[in-house]
């Protein structure tokens, strides 16, 4: 599949046109149900219109994940979650390192906070799964 820089080699022409947001909206949506980009679909409606042949390179969209948005959305929380347990664990080890010992006040907050941020990453896991499981099944 020729990549797009090949696509600017050989269609040099270009018209800037200004449409609603709704247009927009609406050819994105039609281009995205084509599996073509917005470009490429929007090309085919003017050769269309015009009894042109759609001679332009091949524009198909990378392949779609199977994967479903609730469950592409609770993964983005999950590596949110990890990345927070991360930094409160970066955080003790900055302290330590600096030979700085955290109080026992400190130890028992972050303490409190790792097992909330765990109650939370044991919650999107099982969402994550039981997505997973739905899609598969």
């Amino acid at each position: 599949m020729p990549g797009r820089g090949s696509e600017k080699r050989s269609l040099s022409g270009q018209v800037l046109v200004r449409l609603t947001p709704e247009t927009v909206a609406a050819l994105e949506a039609r281009a995205t149900a084509a599996d073509i980009t917005t470009s490429g679909f929007v090309r085919d409606l003017i050769a269309e219109c015009l009894q042109l042949p759609t001679d332009a390179p091949d524009r198909r969209l990378s392949p779609r994940s199977t994967v479903p948005d609730p469950t592409l959305a609770a993964l983005g929380q999950l590596a949110g979650q990890v990345s927070k347990v991360g930094g409160l664990l970066a955080q003790l080890f900055r302290e330590a390192d600096a030979g700085r010992a955290p109080s026992k006040a400190e130890i028992g907050a972050a303490l409190g906070d790792l097992r909330r941020e765990r109650a939370v990453l044991s919650r999107l896991m099982a969402e994550v799964q039981d997505a997973i499981r739905r899609h598969q099944g």
